[in-house]
């Protein structure tokens, strides 16, 4: 994970849920060497992180929810697996959350051009 990583950005949809548990699983397979700190007695790289949930607070304001599902819904992203169209699998939800980063990055860009 740390090479895949390298100093890429990590895209998540709930960066306070979900960066604790990727800061778990990359301290426990850090080099002592190249550690560097995160919490308290975690070591790890930290890369940036871009938040779709944080993005969508900004930029969807007038959406009630902005749960994953929500969010997908109003861009209509659609699983590609049939057999498997619920939230909360692993494949689903990445694809959805680069489905909606993309959108939101879109939105973001167009506007800026209009300011």
């Amino acid at each position: 994970l740390h090479r895949f990583l390298g100093r890429r950005p990590l895209v998540v949809h709930n960066a306070t849920f979900d960066v604790p548990i990727v800061e778990r699983i990359l301290s426990r397979h850090a080099r002592p060497e190249r550690k560097v700190p995160a919490r308290p007695g975690w070591m790890w790289f930290a890369p940036p992180i871009l938040c779709t949930l944080r993005m969508s607070r900004r930029l969807l304001p007038h959406l009630r929810s902005r749960r994953l599902s929500a969010v997908a819904e109003y861009f209509d992203f659609m699983p590609s697996d049939p057999n498997s169209p619920r939230f909360h699998r692993a494949g689903t939800d990445a694809a959805a959350v680069a489905h909606i980063f993309f959108c939101l990055s879109a939105m973001s860009r167009r506007k800026e051009q209009e300011t």
